[in-house]
Protein backbone atom coordinates (compact mmCIF):
# COMPACT_ATOMS: atom_id res chain seq x y z
CA UNK A 1 0.00 0.00 0.00
CA UNK A 2 3.12 2.38 0.43
CA UNK A 3 4.40 1.71 -2.99
CA UNK A 4 4.08 4.30 -5.94
CA UNK A 5 2.50 2.14 -7.85
CA UNK A 6 1.90 -0.93 -6.85
CA UNK A 7 -1.04 0.21 -3.73
CA UNK A 8 -3.88 -0.55 -6.24
CA UNK A 9 -2.73 -4.23 -5.70
CA UNK A 10 -2.80 -3.97 -1.94
CA UNK A 11 -5.97 -2.02 -1.98
CA UNK A 12 -7.44 -5.65 -3.83
CA UNK A 13 -6.06 -7.94 -1.55
CA UNK A 14 -7.32 -6.54 1.64
CA UNK A 15 -10.59 -5.71 -0.07
CA UNK A 16 -10.58 -9.34 -1.00
CA UNK A 17 -10.21 -10.53 2.78
CA UNK A 18 -13.17 -11.38 4.75
CA UNK A 19 -14.41 -9.96 7.99
CA UNK A 20 -12.30 -6.61 8.43
CA UNK A 21 -10.74 -6.72 5.02
CA UNK A 22 -13.05 -3.77 3.48
CA UNK A 23 -12.72 -2.08 6.44
CA UNK A 24 -8.46 -2.48 6.63
CA UNK A 25 -8.68 -1.59 2.83
CA UNK A 26 -10.29 1.84 4.05
CA UNK A 27 -8.55 2.92 6.47
CA UNK A 28 -5.26 1.96 4.27
CA UNK A 29 -6.46 3.76 1.33
CA UNK A 30 -7.17 7.25 3.39
CA UNK A 31 -3.92 7.17 3.68
CA UNK A 32 -2.74 7.14 -0.02
CA UNK A 33 -1.56 11.06 -0.09
CA UNK A 34 -3.26 12.62 -3.52
CA UNK A 35 -0.07 14.61 -4.51
CA UNK A 36 -1.49 14.79 -8.26
CA UNK A 37 -4.45 15.38 -9.86
CA UNK A 38 -3.61 11.92 -11.97
CA UNK A 39 -3.39 10.25 -7.94
CA UNK A 40 -6.59 12.06 -7.32
CA UNK A 41 -8.93 10.47 -9.68
CA UNK A 42 -6.73 7.17 -9.45
CA UNK A 43 -7.45 6.84 -5.28
CA UNK A 44 -11.16 8.04 -6.57
CA UNK A 45 -11.92 5.88 -9.09
CA UNK A 46 -10.09 2.64 -6.33
CA UNK A 47 -12.24 3.72 -4.05
CA UNK A 48 -15.64 3.84 -5.88
CA UNK A 49 -14.34 0.35 -6.98
CA UNK A 50 -15.37 -0.78 -3.85
CA UNK A 51 -18.00 0.66 -2.40
CA UNK A 52 -15.67 2.93 -0.05
CA UNK A 53 -17.59 6.49 -0.86
CA UNK A 54 -16.81 8.35 2.17
CA UNK A 55 -13.27 7.60 1.45
CA UNK A 56 -13.85 9.37 -2.56
CA UNK A 57 -15.96 11.99 -0.80
CA UNK A 58 -12.87 12.93 1.40
CA UNK A 59 -10.56 12.96 -1.09
CA UNK A 60 -13.25 15.32 -3.63
CA UNK A 61 -13.36 17.38 -0.64
CA UNK A 62 -9.54 17.26 0.17
CA UNK A 63 -8.62 18.04 -3.76
CA UNK A 64 -11.42 20.52 -3.85
CA UNK A 65 -10.32 22.41 -0.60
CA UNK A 66 -6.58 22.85 -1.88
CA UNK A 67 -7.88 24.05 -5.22
CA UNK A 68 -9.93 26.94 -3.35
CA UNK A 69 -6.61 27.91 -1.29
CA UNK A 70 -4.96 28.47 -4.49
CA UNK A 71 -7.06 30.23 -5.98
CA UNK A 72 -8.69 27.98 -8.38
CA UNK A 73 -11.99 28.50 -8.51
CA UNK A 74 -13.17 26.80 -11.39
CA UNK A 75 -11.17 23.52 -10.50
CA UNK A 76 -12.23 23.42 -7.31
CA UNK A 77 -15.62 23.51 -8.19
CA UNK A 78 -15.22 20.65 -10.54
CA UNK A 79 -13.87 18.64 -7.65
CA UNK A 80 -16.54 19.75 -5.24
CA UNK A 81 -19.64 18.51 -7.95
CA UNK A 82 -17.26 15.58 -7.92
CA UNK A 83 -17.63 15.08 -4.22
CA UNK A 84 -20.97 15.73 -4.23
CA UNK A 85 -20.53 17.54 -0.96
CA UNK A 86 -23.18 20.38 -1.10
CA UNK A 87 -20.69 22.32 1.78
CA UNK A 88 -17.85 22.37 -0.72
CA UNK A 89 -20.27 23.26 -3.84
CA UNK A 90 -21.40 26.07 -1.83
CA UNK A 91 -17.81 27.53 -1.22
CA UNK A 92 -16.50 26.91 -4.77
CA UNK A 93 -19.35 28.62 -6.17
CA UNK A 94 -19.32 31.63 -3.89
CA UNK A 95 -15.06 31.77 -4.66
CA UNK A 96 -16.34 31.75 -8.34
CA UNK A 97 -18.97 34.33 -7.78
CA UNK A 98 -16.54 36.43 -6.13
CA UNK A 99 -13.51 36.12 -8.42
CA UNK A 100 -15.85 37.08 -11.37
CA UNK A 101 -17.28 40.31 -9.39
CA UNK A 102 -13.75 41.49 -9.20
CA UNK A 103 -11.87 40.36 -12.07
CA UNK A 104 -14.90 39.80 -14.71
CA UNK A 105 -14.09 36.11 -15.76
CA UNK A 106 -16.52 32.87 -14.58
CA UNK A 107 -14.79 29.86 -14.53
CA UNK A 108 -15.69 26.59 -15.81
CA UNK A 109 -18.99 28.01 -17.15
CA UNK A 110 -19.21 24.61 -19.69
CA UNK A 111 -18.77 22.25 -16.67
CA UNK A 112 -22.40 24.29 -14.59
CA UNK A 113 -23.88 23.98 -18.01
CA UNK A 114 -24.05 20.58 -18.04
CA UNK A 115 -23.79 19.21 -14.25
CA UNK A 116 -27.73 18.43 -14.24
CA UNK A 117 -28.68 17.75 -10.93
CA UNK A 118 -25.58 18.40 -9.14
CA UNK A 119 -26.63 21.85 -9.63
CA UNK A 120 -29.21 21.74 -6.37
CA UNK A 121 -26.36 20.75 -4.26
CA UNK A 122 -26.20 24.08 -2.63
CA UNK A 123 -28.12 27.98 -3.36
CA UNK A 124 -25.22 29.41 -3.76
CA UNK A 125 -24.30 26.90 -6.92
CA UNK A 126 -28.08 27.07 -8.26
CA UNK A 127 -27.40 30.91 -8.49
CA UNK A 128 -24.22 30.28 -10.31
CA UNK A 129 -25.40 27.98 -12.66
CA UNK A 130 -28.73 30.31 -13.92
CA UNK A 131 -26.17 33.50 -14.07
CA UNK A 132 -24.06 31.30 -16.19
CA UNK A 133 -27.09 30.82 -18.40
CA UNK A 134 -28.14 34.27 -18.66
CA UNK A 135 -24.28 34.91 -19.94
CA UNK A 136 -24.51 32.22 -22.64
CA UNK A 137 -28.67 33.76 -23.35
CA UNK A 138 -26.78 37.24 -24.01
CA UNK A 139 -23.90 35.75 -26.01
CA UNK A 140 -26.26 34.31 -28.26
CA UNK A 141 -28.61 37.85 -28.37
CA UNK A 142 -31.64 35.98 -26.62
CA UNK A 143 -32.17 38.90 -25.19
CA UNK A 144 -35.46 39.20 -24.19
CA UNK A 145 -34.79 35.34 -22.40
CA UNK A 146 -32.04 36.82 -21.22
CA UNK A 147 -33.67 39.81 -19.04
CA UNK A 148 -36.38 37.64 -17.97
CA UNK A 149 -34.05 35.55 -16.21
CA UNK A 150 -31.67 38.50 -14.74
CA UNK A 151 -35.01 39.93 -13.38
CA UNK A 152 -35.87 36.31 -11.42
CA UNK A 153 -31.84 36.51 -10.77
CA UNK A 154 -32.20 40.05 -9.05
CA UNK A 155 -35.88 39.53 -7.47
CA UNK A 156 -34.08 35.80 -5.63
CA UNK A 157 -33.12 35.15 -2.63
CA UNK A 158 -30.16 33.58 -2.89
CA UNK A 159 -28.58 36.30 -4.62
CA UNK A 160 -25.38 36.80 -2.92
CA UNK A 161 -25.19 40.43 -0.97
CA UNK A 162 -21.71 40.86 -2.58
CA UNK A 163 -23.13 40.14 -6.35
CA UNK A 164 -25.53 42.93 -5.84
CA UNK A 165 -23.82 45.32 -8.09
CA UNK A 166 -23.05 42.88 -10.73
CA UNK A 167 -26.11 42.13 -10.81
CA UNK A 168 -27.89 45.58 -11.60
CA UNK A 169 -24.86 46.49 -13.77
CA UNK A 170 -25.77 43.77 -15.86
CA UNK A 171 -29.32 45.73 -16.95
CA UNK A 172 -27.52 48.39 -18.89
CA UNK A 173 -26.64 47.03 -21.70
CA UNK A 174 -30.28 45.50 -22.31
CA UNK A 175 -31.97 48.54 -21.09
CA UNK A 176 -30.05 50.52 -24.11
CA UNK A 177 -31.20 47.88 -26.77
CA UNK A 178 -32.74 49.42 -29.49
CA UNK A 179 -36.09 47.46 -28.62
CA UNK A 180 -37.77 47.35 -24.43
CA UNK A 181 -36.64 43.78 -23.47
CA UNK A 182 -37.88 44.62 -19.81
CA UNK A 183 -41.42 45.43 -19.28
CA UNK A 184 -42.56 48.06 -16.95
CA UNK A 185 -43.32 45.40 -14.64
CA UNK A 186 -39.86 44.32 -14.44
CA UNK A 187 -38.10 48.00 -14.65
CA UNK A 188 -40.40 48.70 -11.37
CA UNK A 189 -38.63 45.45 -9.99
CA UNK A 190 -34.85 46.62 -10.70
CA UNK A 191 -35.87 50.18 -9.08
CA UNK A 192 -37.25 48.67 -6.07
CA UNK A 193 -33.78 46.52 -5.93
CA UNK A 194 -32.10 49.73 -6.44
CA UNK A 195 -33.49 51.90 -3.91
CA UNK A 196 -34.40 49.82 -1.16
CA UNK A 197 -31.66 46.94 -1.16
CA UNK A 198 -27.89 47.18 0.13
CA UNK A 199 -26.56 46.86 -3.21
CA UNK A 200 -23.56 48.31 -3.24
CA UNK A 201 -24.45 51.02 -6.00
CA UNK A 202 -23.67 54.55 -5.82
CA UNK A 203 -22.63 57.51 -7.10
CA UNK A 204 -22.03 58.10 -10.91
CA UNK A 205 -22.80 53.89 -11.70
CA UNK A 206 -26.15 54.59 -9.93
CA UNK A 207 -27.52 57.44 -11.62
CA UNK A 208 -26.29 56.24 -14.95
CA UNK A 209 -28.53 53.33 -14.03
CA UNK A 210 -32.01 55.34 -12.77
CA UNK A 211 -31.65 57.17 -16.11
CA UNK A 212 -31.68 54.25 -18.11
CA UNK A 213 -34.66 52.76 -16.23
CA UNK A 214 -36.40 56.12 -16.21
CA UNK A 215 -36.13 55.91 -20.18
CA UNK A 216 -37.07 51.91 -20.07
CA UNK A 217 -40.08 53.37 -18.28
CA UNK A 218 -41.24 55.54 -20.50
CA UNK A 219 -40.67 53.31 -23.33
CA UNK A 220 -42.67 50.66 -22.12
CA UNK A 221 -45.37 52.71 -20.99
CA UNK A 222 -46.01 54.38 -24.38
CA UNK A 223 -46.12 50.74 -25.98
CA UNK A 224 -48.45 49.68 -23.25
CA UNK A 225 -50.78 52.60 -24.27
CA UNK A 226 -50.35 51.69 -28.40
CA UNK A 227 -51.24 48.04 -27.24
CA UNK A 228 -54.54 49.31 -25.15
CA UNK A 229 -55.62 51.54 -28.22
Amino acid sequence: MEHASLWPVGLSYLASCPEEGTRRAELMLERVPPRTEAKAMRIVAEAKRYGLLSVAQSVCASVCARHLQAGRAGAALAWAIRARCPAACARAAAAALQGYAARGRLPAADLLLTCGSAMLMADTLVFLGKYCDFHRMYKNREFKNAAKLLVSLITSKIAPDYFWETLLLDTLPLLESDEPVFSSADTFEIMACLELRPSGLSGEKADLLRLALARNLARTCLADVDEGE
